[in-house]
């Protein structure tokens, strides 16, 4: 019974943030991995990895997600299906170097939080930007640093694709700030 809410509620969250889209989970479902996540002790390669050719053409997404069955395991879905979401729309097409690409996943992370007013979440996701740190990847740095800028823009703006572009732009903006930071 626990299992059937999350999952109503992460399809109702999809469809609340304008991030659903019928053929995209279907693909996203077909070619993913889906995995128990308390049987399962190693949980570090979660993600959402995409598939490119020599051209940086985006041929293929896996996700590689748990299976919703609680709150934990529903924020995680939000995360990895919000990015491999943004994403299906340039199957086909030449993808970038994705510096932003952690950002919108983690906004939409806390976006349900601030929703659903969630403790456990909250105290999950201090957690894990807590892992954060100077020596982490350049791209979770910068969505850690965008959050609030981000949350601010999406009071105003809704649609994915521009939040998509004014997560780009502040990536670049963090970007530079961060790699001056790295080189004093």
């Amino acid at each position: 019974m626990q299992k059937i809410y999350y999952k109503r509620k992460f399809t109702q969250f999809l469809k609340e943030h304008n991030l659903y889209d019928e053929n995209a989970m279907k693909y996203l479902y077909q070619n993913g991995i889906f995995f128990d996540y308390i049987e399962e002790e190693k949980r570090d390669f979660m993600d959402c990895y995409f598939t490119t050719n020599k051209r940086k053409i985006l041929k293929g997404i896996i996700l590689y997600a748990p299976c919703i069955e609680n709150e934990k395991t529903l924020i995680i879905n939000i995360h990895l299906f919000s990015k491999a979401l943004l994403y299906y729309k340039y199957l086909g097409k030449k993808i970038s170097s994705n510096k932003e690409i952690e950002i919108l996943p983690m906004m939409y992370e806390k976006l349900y939080i601030e929703e659903n007013k969630s403790q456990f979440g909250k105290e999950y996701i201090e957690y894990l930007n807590s892992q954060i740190t100077e020596k982490s990847d350049l791209k979770y740095r910068i969505a850690l640093d965008a959050q609030q800028e981000m949350l601010d823009f999406y009071s105003k703006e809704k649609n994915p694709d521009k939040l998509q572009e004014q997560s780009k732009k502040i990536a670049k903006k963090l970007t530079k700030k961060l790699t001056r930071k790295l080189t004093k």
